[in-house]
């Protein structure tokens, strides 16, 4: 007797999972799944938490992906990371995540997705009152799309913990999310390879003296010079 639909999906998905923790994904393609498959499963199962990290995710999974979570309003956890995921696929996970309004981390790091990707994204998220984590390390974002956040930030977007490691800042974005940390409720901001100059840390030091949020700060690898430290020392020293 043929095996249900939703079992046989189930067990396909699941043996992928397990090759992939081994390393032996070559008969495999979750792409393939997501295509025919993905919708389905999503509707079958009560998904709180998905993750997707370096499954070759493009725009026509996400398509499915957001047809299976159409309605649904328990996810809570989303990993996109490592994927092949460009500007023009920004419209479409922000209208999975307007679907799943209690989203709280969203991880979209070491993707292709650029200033103007970010900017249609974030007028996505404006009603997500849930989001605690935004990660975006690690893709082409350059000017425009940080200040854009930043302005989200000072407005009273809810996220506590920000990751933009990894990407080249242009120096006015940078001062306008240090100005956003003013009135933040942020507790993590990650920004390490993310390269510095002395009028940023210089706002970021007084920012820091005002912000009674910030709990953790890592500028790992931003090759921080004794000016650098000298602007920096005093938010510190007071926060």
């Amino acid at each position: 007797q043929a095996k249900p639909e939703s079992t046989r999906l189930s067990e396909e998905i699941s043996d992928y999972l397990q090759c992939r923790s081994r390393g032996d994904c070559s008969r495999f393609g979750l792409p393939k799944v997501l295509q025919h498959h993905f919708s389905l499963q999503c509707r079958i199962l009560n998904i709180q938490s998905l993750n997707l990290h370096g499954c070759r995710v493009d725009l026509s999974c996400l398509r499915k992906l957001y047809d299976g979570l159409k309605n649904q309003h328990w996810l809570k956890f989303l990993n996109l990371q490592n994927n092949i995921i460009k500007n023009v696929s920004c419209e479409i996970i922000g209208d999975i995540l307007n679907q799943n309004r209690a989203i709280e981390d969203l991880n979209l790091s070491n993707n292709s997705i650029s200033d103007r990707g970010l900017i249609v994204l974030l007028q996505k998220l404006k009603a997500l009152t849930e989001l605690q984590r935004l990660i975006l390390s690690y893709n082409p974002l350059v000017k425009g799309g940080i200040n854009f956040l930043s302005k989200q930030i000072a407005r009273g977007f809810s996220i506590r913990w920000l990751d933009l490691s990894g990407n080249r800042c242009h120096i006015e974005d940078m001062k306008a999310l240090f100005q956003a940390l003013n009135c933040s409720v942020l507790h993590t901001l990650v920004l390490e390879d993310v390269q510095q100059s002395l009028g940023s840390m210089n706002l970021l030091g007084r920012s820091l003296t005002r912000n009674m949020c910030l709990k953790k700060l890592s500028l790992k690898g931003c090759n921080l010079n004794d000016g650098h430290a000298i602007k920096l020392a005093p938010g510190i020293a007071q926060n």
